[in-house]
């Protein structure tokens, strides 16, 4: 019994981590998905400040290349998330990322 009970607790404990660990993996991308988006803004408003600066060109083909990869590792996270809250502030967060861009992109 006492063995059962000490393999249902590494099970739980286990499965805590995990649960965590899943939890940190999308708030770590929220954050850093966050920034890119300032950096993005950023070069919106140089964009409309100095339509004609021979950077921006170059610098909107890389931003629209990380903005492919941002969108593939929402994907994944979306994906690994299995409680149905986290995943709901999950999404209730990119959509606040995503007005945020689209706010600037007028």
């Amino acid at each position: 019994m006492k063995k059962l009970f000490a393999a249902i607790l590494v099970v739980v404990m286990i499965v805590s981590l995990c649960a965590c660990s899943k939890e940190t993996k999308w708030k770590a991308f929220i954050k850093e998905y966050n920034k890119w988006a300032d950096e993005y803004i950023a070069l919106v408003e140089k964009a409309k400040a100095n339509p004609s600066d021979p950077s921006i060109l170059s610098e909107s083909v890389a931003m629209a290349q990380e903005a492919a990869e941002w969108s593939a590792k929402a994907d994944e996270i979306a994906e690994e998330l299995e409680d149905p809250d986290e995943a709901a502030k999950f999404a209730a967060e990119l959509l606040k990322i995503s007005a945020k861009l689209a706010k600037a992109a007028q």
